[in-house]
């Protein structure tokens, strides 16, 4: 039968037909590569499928109309009319915007005849049912990982293109990260269209929640049909039942019994219960329902007879509704007695409200017996901070007594002995050992003072400490200098020993180690019988293997053979205010804060003391501090300890003949004393009343005129450290280097850190001790 003989057979047959038949014709290359297909048969309906005429199409290649067409189609064709093999497949259209069956037919010389099924029309109805809900269909090419969104998917994604791949599809409405678990999922073999069900769900970057389903259309081996729904409202009340949920649980773990109560519809049901004590309110709920009748019924039953009319007044339905109503956190307690077995047990009841509209609350119970009796333990704890605060106010009276009697004691002396030169000015040996025992009372005065403000400063925490680096071997040869004249003069054997110490060279406080080994060693002297033995020593424990750390442990022991101390007296070394009976009415008894402030600061500095003491038999006093290790630090030979001035003489045979001093202190007294000290050595003295004074004479002054400035730190208009500034910014260049000693009655570090920073050499204190005022302004005017 020739080709037109086949082509009318094929036209009566299909013509009719209403499923698009048409029949092709193979173009291979010249090595038999198919190329294309040509129309040579189109029935009207497969015409109308494309929307056009068959006419239109006749003659045309199919890839020359529709370039971009699946080659599957050209594969499954050269089988058919090339190789007489029937084919049968799924594919998708991008011309045509269709996913389609099709089955080919061989029909002989290079030709094959096609049937399609378009089965986009398969899931129509489930497309008009998805118009009622928030959701949107497309379908899904396995094979090419394409998807075609239908009108309703369009609109719910707000995309204008109905072509895409699904994980372009998913990076465009959940981001990223959602493509990236959906490739994962594909690749891994993670999901089967096959079994259906939802691919990903999550919150898309438009804030809504969506969930992704994906399930096969009809017997196609390679379409799928997927439904992109809006579960935001689902999602949401899933996470407010779940936000329920945690609340109640939560609630569980610390109430016996929880409660369901609609307020609003008068109803009540146990949620969870616990324990003997929730049973018989659990089963009240269970027998009657209605939450105003188990709340009468639970008032006359259960509550105290006191707390009846409050409890109904705050729980009817009517009053929790107001009360919810003006929380702003939704929830408000009760707490009540409730009695079991006759016995009141106190209770509370949390009413939590799940939903102020539909009035859902929760009511939790829970005992309070424990509290209460907490509550009654602070009581009693308070009542017994109170007796000890009257303790301690009792112990600071005491303590005032005692500094009463301390203060005027050396008042009486320098009074006394005052009036006794006065009246004895004929007499010079008589008004010098006046004068002299005035000097004593006076430093004995000045100790007391400052022991109080060194206890006040620790124990508020104004005390900082500063790291210096520093070696304690010098430091040893300091004490050794400091003690060897009282030593001498009371004929004692007084020892410093070193040979213990592996690393000299440490970083720490030394005013404060100073401050605590002159606090030991002095009392060690104070209290020690002239022939006596003092021993101070410094050793370095042994540090473990191996170890790592830049700290070495050191141990300060100072050994006497003194008076002792009782072991009642041992007790109480250490506390404030507190002095041995034994020992009260002696001149060098000082405060009794000594050993307070040894204590304290060797526990800021992170270390311990001990003492073992027998009256008669003498003491032992021994430190251990934690202190760092100086970076490169090896051990070094005793570093020479440079003569001090002062020893030459005690600041007497200094010559300052020719220097000129500015005085800058608002006290007339302290200028004169300052005076007076540096004119009888020489000194030419000028004086101002405050700092802005004292920075005006340097500035109208010519170059170098004052060799020296002695500067008081508190001043009306102008402070001693602001008025330091003021001079070393004048621009000058003896402005820039005149030595300024500060004079303050401030004794703490701070002070001389404030001194240091203003740009001051020097710091004095005051009462003002004048040799040491002499040796300090020699040392920086003519050297050591």
């Amino acid at each position: 039968m020739t080709m037109d003989n086949a082509l009318n057979v094929y036209a009566a047959v299909f013509d009719p037909n209403p499923q698009p038949y048409g029949v092709g014709r193979m173009v291979l290359d010249e090595s038999g590569t198919p190329r294309d297909t040509v129309y040579e048969y189109l029935n009207p309906a497969m015409a109308s499928l494309t929307g056009q005429q068959p006419a239109d199409l006749l003659g045309k290649r199919i890839f020359e109309i529709w370039p971009e067409e699946d080659t599957t189609w050209l594969d499954a064709f050269y089988e058919a009319a090339c190789k007489g093999e029937m084919c049968e497949f799924d594919a998708v259209s991008l011309p045509l915007r269709r996913f389609l069956h099709v089955v080919v037919y061989p029909a002989g010389q290079l030709r094959c005849i096609f049937a399609i099924q378009d089965v986009t029309m398969w899931v129509s109805q489930a497309h008009t049912s998805l118009k009622a809900v928030k959701a949107g269909l497309f379908f899904y090419d396995e094979s090419t990982s394409l998807l075609l969104l239908t009108p309703s998917a369009l609109e719910l994604c707000g995309f204008d293109d109905s072509y895409m791949t699904l994980v372009e599809f998913v990076c465009r409405i959940f981001g990223p990260t959602g493509a990236a678990e959906v490739e994962a999922r594909l690749q891994g073999n993670g999901f089967e269209p096959d079994a259906g069900g939802v691919l990903y769900e999550g919150l898309a970057e438009d804030g809504r929640w969506l969930q992704l389903s994906i399930g096969k259309v009809g017997e196609s081996g390679r379409f799928s049909f997927g439904i992109l729904e809006d579960v935001s409202r689902r999602k949401a009340a899933e996470e407010h039942s779940l936000r329920h949920m945690r609340i109640v649980e939560s609630l569980s773990k610390e109430n016996f019994a929880l409660y369901l109560v609609d307020v609003n519809n008068d109803t009540i049901e146990p949620y969870r219960t616990r324990g003997e004590i929730a049973e018989p309110v659990r089963q009240l709920v269970e027998n009657l329902g209605c939450y105003t009748e188990v709340l009468g019924q639970y008032l006359d039953k259960f509550v105290d007879s006191e707390d009846k009319d409050e409890l109904w007044a705050k729980l009817s339905p009517a009053a929790i509704r107001a009360e919810l109503a003006s929380c702003s956190d939704g929830e408000f307690a009760v707490s009540y007695k409730r009695l079991v077995d006759g016995e009141p047990h106190y209770l509370e009841l949390r009413i939590i409200s799940l939903d102020k509209a539909e009035g859902h609350v929760v009511l939790a119970a829970r005992g309070t017996n424990n509290e209460v009796a907490e509550q009654l333990r602070q009581k009693l704890a308070l009542r017994s901070a109170l007796k000890t605060a009257e303790h301690a106010s009792q112990a600071k009276s005491t303590f005032l007594t005692n500094m009463s009697h301390d203060f005027r004691t050396p008042m009486n002396s320098i009074s006394g002995f005052a009036n006794m030169a006065l009246e004895s000015l004929d007499n010079g040996a008589k008004v010098r050992d006046c004068l002299e025992k005035i000097l004593l009372s006076s430093e004995h005065l000045l100790n007391l003072v400052n022991d109080i403000l060194d206890v006040s400063r620790i124990e508020s925490g104004k005390v900082e400490l500063t790291e210096e680096e520093f070696g304690l071997r010098d430091l040893a040869e300091e004490f050794r200098e400091m003690f060897e004249g009282e030593a001498a003069k009371k004929h004692m054997d007084y020892q410093v020993n070193v040979e213990g110490l592996n690393r000299s060279m440490v970083l720490a406080d030394k005013l404060r180690l100073t401050q605590i080994l002159v606090n030991i060693v002095g009392n060690a002297f104070k209290f020690t019988p002239a022939g006596g033995e003092i021993a101070l020593e410094m050793r370095e424990q042994p540090a473990p293997p191996q170890s790592s750390i830049d700290y070495g442990t050191y141990v300060f022991t100072v050994r006497d053979s003194g008076i002792g101390m009782s072991p009642e007296f041992l007790e109480m070394l250490f506390d404030p205010f507190e002095r041995a009976a034994s020992h009260r009415g002696r001149a060098n008894d000082g405060t009794g804060l000594g050993m307070t402030i040894t204590k304290n600061l060797v526990d800021l500095l992170g270390g311990s003391i001990k003492v073992e003491s027998q009256l008669g038999a003498g003491s032992l006093f021994m430190v251990t501090l934690p202190l760092r290790w100086a970076k490169g630090a090896e051990e070094e030979a005793p570093a020479p300890v440079r003569p001090r001035a002062a020893q030459a003489g005690g600041g007497q045979g200094w010559d300052f003949s020719g220097r000129r001093v500015l005085v800058v202190d608002d006290d007339m007294f302290s200028r004169e004393i300052i005076r007076d000290a540096l004119e009888r050595r020489g000194a030419v003295v000028e004086d101002a009343e405050d700092g802005a004074e004292g920075v005006e004479m340097v500035r109208a002054s010519a170059p170098g005129h004052y060799d020296a400035i002695i500067m008081d730190m508190r001043m009306p208009k102008m402070n001693g450290d602001e008025a330091a500034r003021a001079i070393r910014r004048l621009g000058r260049e003896d402005a820039a280097t005149v030595p300024i000693v500060a004079a303050t009655a401030d004794a703490f570090a701070e002070a001389y850190e404030r001194a240091r920073e203003a740009g001051m050499d020097a710091h004095i204190t005051k009462p003002l001790n004048v040799r040491t005022m002499v040796e300090v302004l020699g040392t920086l005017l003519c050297g050591a």
